[in-house]
């Protein structure tokens, strides 16, 4: 256990200071997502937690690896939906998810590396990986809370947000458990980061030029 809270020290530190910097400078909130998904994702290859080279065997492992892909994928995608239809009916209550305003290339390539690139590697190697250690069985109902909760926390800091936040990692959360592979859940991430923020990326740089 100590072991565990050494690993998770770093990060953990990391979202609060996040959260502090949420709080602080909302106005900045673009770079402080940005610096805080590339700390995680530094901090975790320097810990050998990630590595290229297993990620593309898992890309290359065949059909079995891409159904389940899929699946997570589908899962989340629906998990979207239904928080769209909460926000739908609650129209006049505040998610609390700040907007990342973006005014130039430069701020919109920052956009296109947080919000596709690093977010699906920092939080499925952070709230999956790092959280939920399967050594501690009698614990895992316990770490899965608290995985939950700290990624809800980085999204949103109002209720409605934190709700929607924790709908959104269900399927994530159940993939991870079912599989104990962190690159099903990156790369199913990844997946639909690239579709919805994609889309967000074509929509800005048009309006940019």
């Amino acid at each position: 256990m100590l072991k565990y809270l050494k690993h998770n020290i770093v990060p953990l530190c990391l979202e609060g200071i996040l959260v502090i910097c949420i709080m602080a400078f909302p106005e900045y909130l673009l770079l402080v997502n940005f610096f805080f998904y590339l700390g995680l994702v530094t901090y975790f290859i320097i810990c050998k937690d990630f590595s290229i080279q297993e990620m593309k065997e898992n890309i290359c492992a065949g059909k079995k690896f891409w159904i389940i892909v899929f699946f997570t994928a589908a899962a989340l995608v629906i998990s979207f939906a239904i928080t769209s239809v909460i926000e739908m009916l609650l129209p006049d209550i505040n998610n609390g998810m700040g907007l990342l305003k973006v005014h130039n290339r430069f701020e919109l390539l920052i956009f296109a590396m947080s919000t596709i690139i690093l977010s699906p590697l920092a939080e499925e190697l952070f709230y999956r990986k790092s959280l939920i250690c399967f050594e501690f069985k009698k614990q895992i109902p316990i770490l899965i809370i608290v995985s939950g909760c700290l990624f809800a926390l980085e999204h949103s800091l109002a209720p409605l947000g934190i709700l929607i936040a924790l709908i959104w990692s269900i399927p994530l959360m159940v993939s991870y458990i079912k599989t104990k592979n962190v690159y099903v859940v990156i790369i199913a991430h990844f997946i639909c980061n690239f579709v919805v923020n994609g889309l967000d990326v074509i929509s800005l740089f048009n309006k940019l030029n």
